[in-house]
């Protein structure tokens, strides 16, 4: 029996977190998104020809295995006192420097940061999930460090947190953390 998971259906999700393996993508159908069907689990994955990308790498399942588990980690959960630009400002900046990728004046080693970020996602780097979200790279990370608020789509603050602080229970307690203080 097929069955819809709710961790399943986040953006950015493409493996089962808890397996590794590829899910069930249904191509997208403009003339079923205009009459407002709801898909059903059973019945609807053979009639709209269901299909699972099982031509990935190892690497490449197991990074998205990874973001699929953040994805769900930050769906279940919510940072302490909300969000605030300072306290990321202050939390980005500290990881950035314990990773060796700022200036001695403090400041972010741009070129150094761009490549680091794009060897962690270099096994993802073709997945059409991400490739529009990777060619924005850590412009979010740039504009928080410069206090500019833009409006940022969470696939990319997903990879910028994953890159940063490896999963979602670190960024949160950095996170609280820095709140704190």
């Amino acid at each position: 029996m097929v069955s819809w998971r709710r961790d399943h259906q986040l953006p950015g999700v493409l493996v089962c977190q808890k397996h590794g393996t590829p899910l069930l993508t249904l191509p997208y159908d403009r003339d079923s998104v205009q009459r407002e069907i709801f898909l059903w689990p059973n019945n609807d994955w053979n009639k709209k020809q269901a299909q699972s990308i099982a031509d990935w790498s190892d690497a490449t399942l197991n990074d998205l295995q990874r973001l699929a588990q953040i994805a769900a980690d930050i769906a279940g959960g919510k940072l302490a006192g909300g969000y605030s630009m300072k306290i990321m400002k202050n939390v980005c900046l500290l990881a950035l420097h314990d990773q060796g990728l700022t200036a001695a004046d403090g400041s972010l080693n741009l070129s150094n940061a761009l490549s680091d970020y794009r060897n962690h996602y270099v096994n993802v780097d073709g997945v059409p999930d991400f490739t529009t979200v990777m060619q924005r790279s850590i412009r979010p990370l740039l504009y928080v460090l410069r206090r500019k608020e833009r409006p940022t789509h969470h696939l990319e603050w997903m990879l910028i947190i994953d890159w940063l602080f490896g999963d979602w229970a670190t960024f949160q307690e950095e996170y609280e953390r820095a709140n704190g203080e």
